[in-house]
């Protein structure tokens, strides 16, 4: 039965997922058509799409607007799965949340308990292509081990103060692409024995946002949108619009970037323009 009330709906494109929430509308991973539509009776805030590169499957989670709650997405409904924090994410492989208290925990599927893995400190976290990263206050970056309460530090210089962490790659292969305050972007090089180890891409200016999945990273300034293919090198590929994400399918081995336009001919006037697909 269809609930003509309903504040949230989420439209799911294979692994493509756009959710209208209160008039924003969101993309993210995603591949061909064949439209499923999944409906909530809440007013949802932050939406997270869990993709599991290894096993090709998506779980929706939303938290509620209201509570902060989280909840996870089912054929048979939605059920409850954590008290509100400060942020929830996947990084392919699970799902983390980071609480108000900087501990961080990992959702455990066969207990349906919050597992804690960092006692505290976090200021944000991070994840994409099997990592997870937190952010202390000061700007500092560390990567998880697997291993709960056990973190490497990868980047340390607060004068580069991050305001952008995205990850490509896959599972077998992650990479690391940070943009700091500045606009200048950097790829993690860093090694088990020399773990804090970043190399220039492009010098400050260049972007104002960045944005990775599967084997693809992109850049944006304020008109365009640029598909990145080294150190310095780039190519303008359409115009720039409210929003850009890449999709993720074929086990992370593919990957098309969509940019959000206002053109008035879809749901919220918005639709989502394919400017580029893996080759």
């Amino acid at each position: 039965m269809i609930n003509n009330d309903i504040s949230f709906e989420v439209f799911l494109l294979n692994k493509c997922l756009v959710v209208f929430v209160l008039g924003l509308t969101i993309l993210s991973f995603g591949s061909k058509a064949a439209w499923n539509e999944l409906q909530w009776n809440k007013a949802a805030d932050q939406v997270v799409v869990q993709y599991d590169m290894q096993n090709d499957k998506t779980t929706v989670f939303a938290t509620d607007k209201a509570t902060g709650a989280l909840f996870e997405y089912s054929p048979s409904g939605w059920t409850r799965i954590s008290s509100s924090a400060k942020m929830f994410i996947s990084d392919g492989t699970g799902l983390y949340r980071n609480l108000p208290n900087g501990k961080v925990g990992r959702y455990n599927l066969q207990t349906g308990n919050w597992d804690n893995i960092l006692a505290g400190d976090a200021d944000a976290i991070y994840g994409g292509a099997g990592k997870l990263y937190y952010k202390k206050a000061d700007g500092s970056i560390y990567v998880y081990s697997g291993i709960p309460q056990q973190w490497t530090k990868i980047f340390d210089n607060p004068e580069r103060s991050v305001s952008g962490l995205v990850t490509a790659g896959d599972i077998s292969k992650p990479k690391l692409y940070r943009m700091d305050v500045s606009g200048a972007v950097y790829e993690y090089v860093g090694t088990e024995e020399h773990p804090i180890g970043w190399s220039r891409m492009f010098e400050a200016g260049k972007f104002t946002a960045i944005y990775a999945g599967g084997p693809e990273l992109f850049g944006a300034d304020a008109g365009s949108v640029y598909r990145i293919f080294g150190k310095d090198s780039a190519d303008s590929i359409g115009s720039a619009g409210k929003s850009a994400v890449v999709d993720v399918y074929q086990r992370g081995q593919l990957s098309n970037l969509y940019v959000l336009k206002k053109d008035g001919k879809t749901i919220n006037n918005s639709t989502f323009q394919l400017l580029a697909l893996s080759l």
